[in-house]
């Protein structure tokens, strides 16, 4: 994907009139997008790291667009279209299920610096919950584009050295704020369940 605004890249099983109804409502203000594809895939690898049924992806020229004259409406009709999709998915009032973070949902962007950014949603959360976490995150990302000082996200992004080519960062509804992943300690934590696991078997 390039050149776009707004991408959405999505399991090919799941029903694409429902995709193609976002892309029409982002198109009607204005926005290039994309939309891709893809099939099911078996990942070996932490879970939560790899492509969610649906990903979202807030490309540069996103950004650019939302500081013009046109930009409010570009925010509006973006965050009520995956509010749409994640009602789909969810339910209005989705199950609490075992799982901590959500492999049905995910989005993808980059700060100001071009770091690749990917934003992992709790299991369980309510629609006015996505509503907040969709909102908190546009300000973030909206105030590290504007500031010319350290932005709340690179703060955020700084507490913990990056792992590869991405930084994840989850939304603690406790905290009612995102919180960068220190992927190190994930991996760790994966081996010694995985390991005490096999001990029991």
């Amino acid at each position: 994907m390039n050149d776009f605004a707004v991408g959405i890249s999505y399991q090919d099983d799941f029903p694409n009139e429902l995709i193609a109804e976002l892309e029409i409502q982002l198109k009607r203000t204005g926005l290039t997008v994309e939309v891709r594809p893809r099939e099911g895939t078996i990942f070996a690898s932490l879970e939560w790291t790899v492509p969610t049924l649906i990903v979202a992806y807030l490309a540069k020229p996103y950004f650019e667009a939302f500081l013009s004259e046109a930009g409010k409406d570009h925010y509006i009709s973006l965050k009520s279209g995956l509010l749409k999709l994640v009602s789909h998915l969810f339910g209005e009032q989705p199950e609490n299920r075992e799982r901590r973070r959500s492999l049905l949902f995910s989005l993808v962007t980059t700060d100001k610096s071009g770091q690749s950014i990917k934003c992992i949603f709790p299991e369980g959360a309510s629609m006015e919950q996505y509503d907040l976490m969709i909102e908190k995150i546009h300000e973030l990302l909206i105030e590290d584009l504007v500031t010319s000082e350290q932005s709340e996200l690179s703060t955020i992004l700084g507490s913990v050295a990056p792992t590869g080519g991405t930084q994840y960062i989850e939304y603690s509804i406790d905290d009612e704020s995102w919180l960068v992943i220190d992927l190190h300690k994930e991996i760790s934590a994966q081996a010694v369940r995985s390991s005490k696991k096999n001990e029991t078997q």
